[in-house]
């Protein structure tokens, strides 16, 4: 009778890291090469944003000098119906569009985040040590995700933010650290904006 034994066993299979540093790299190249078409969307859109208000301000300074010049035919022809109707209908356009002017003018400012700078600053204080996987940035809050090889380099590394023109006045409410294997950490951390605090231009 033949018997087959097998020395093998699965305490012998060698174990297999899939979050190892190598592809830790290629998600943080990944991860980066997105934001980059992010930020290119948002500052297409400001951009257009920009547009639209400009070309409202100058249809509002062509009706201004449309109203002075009916203004002025009226002092001429002051019994005129015809003249004041054009001049009445003028008017309430010219209010209108006064309005929507303001409107967009007051969306431009409360919503015109400056990326590049947040990006700039994010750069700027990078630690080898730490990877992020991805950010969320608002004008409320912020919220990090993403790998480090030892926790001193979150902690480091928020310290440093808090520094900066964009964080200015955010504290790190949140912040978990947790063990993936014996050589990297996952860490999440989030922000809050304080009631007094002012808020970056993001």
């Amino acid at each position: 009778m033949k018997t087959n034994i097998n020395f093998y066993t699965e305490d012998l299979r060698p174990k297999v890291y899939y979050l190892t540093l190598t592809n830790i790299a290629i998600v943080s190249g990944i991860f980066l090469l997105i934001m980059v078409l992010w930020f290119a969307q948002i500052s297409l859109s400001n951009s257009q944003l920009a547009k639209q208000k400009q070309a409202l301000q100058n249809e509002l300074s062509s009706e201004e000098e449309q109203s002075v010049n009916f203004q002025a035919a009226l002092i001429k022809h002051n019994d005129t119906t015809r003249f004041t109707n054009a001049k009445n209908g003028l008017e309430r356009e010219l209010t209108a569009k006064n309005a929507l002017y303001k409107l967009v003018s007051a969306q431009s400012s409360a919503d015109a985040i400056d990326y590049s700078v947040v990006m700039e600053e994010l750069t700027q204080h990078h630690d080898h040590n730490l990877w992020l996987k991805d950010f969320r940035f608002n004008k409320n809050n912020v919220t990090f995700h993403g790998y480090a090889l030892e926790s001193k380099a979150v902690t480091q590394w928020m310290s440093y933010l808090q520094a900066t023109n964009s964080f200015t006045g955010r504290e790190f409410s949140l912040l978990k650290i947790n063990a993936i294997n014996d050589q990297v950490l996952e860490f999440n951390a989030a922000t809050t904006v304080g009631d007094n605090s002012q808020e970056a231009g993001l």
